[in-house]
């Protein structure tokens, strides 16, 4: 299902495969040891992938860094988000997490409370950047990022194609390698 998401993603938005897949990844080992079920785990992976899309195409930053900087912020470095404008504070944190129905008023917030809470209020604050990848699909700055996926993507076909080659040689490296100890060895 991941990597369903990750192709259609990446073909829509024009992205090497690849890059949601890692994307996907920071996400996921972000959330599931954190308690969150592989479900959840992974809809908030999707929810937050897009999410980075959107506010590295609002903020021309490449979505991989503020996919970072996301991750980052959602286990504490609220600091990591001022490069793209975030302002978390406890106090907004522990707002969003009440106003959801993840904590109670003041009483003492787990980890995963904290976390959801910093998730909401990211969401929150990002209202004018959801959405901003489609908008913006065809600005000149979401081209260049397009071609440099598109370049990525013939380097992994172009190294896909050349592996077994390689592979190959490598075997018949080994090969004369054999041959370098035995025929010393005969002489």
């Amino acid at each position: 299902e991941a990597e369903n998401f990750a192709s259609v993603f990446a073909t829509n938005f024009g992205f090497a495969k690849t890059t949601i897949m890692e994307t996907m990844e920071v996400f996921q080992g972000l959330f599931v040891p954190l308690g969150f079920s592989t479900e959840a785990a992974f809809g908030l992976s999707k929810a937050m992938t897009q999410l980075a899309n959107d506010i590295g195409s609002f903020q021309d930053r490449n979505p991989a860094e503020v996919a970072r900087m996301l991750a980052s912020a959602f286990i504490g470095n609220h600091e990591a988000l001022k490069m793209v404008n975030i302002q978390l504070s406890e106090a907004s944190i522990r707002q969003a997490a009440v106003n959801n129905g993840f904590a109670l008023g003041s009483a003492k917030m787990t980890e995963m409370q904290k976390v959801m809470g910093r998730v909401l209020d990211v969401l929150n604050k990002t209202t004018a950047a959801v959405g901003d990848g489609t908008r913006t699909f065809d600005d000149y700055n979401n081209k260049v990022k397009r071609v440099s996926e598109q370049y990525k993507v013939l380097s992994e076909e172009i190294g896909g194609a050349l592996l077994p080659i390689a592979e190959f040689g490598i075997e018949i490296g080994k090969v004369i390698g054999h041959f370098n100890v035995i025929v010393p060895a005969i002489a």
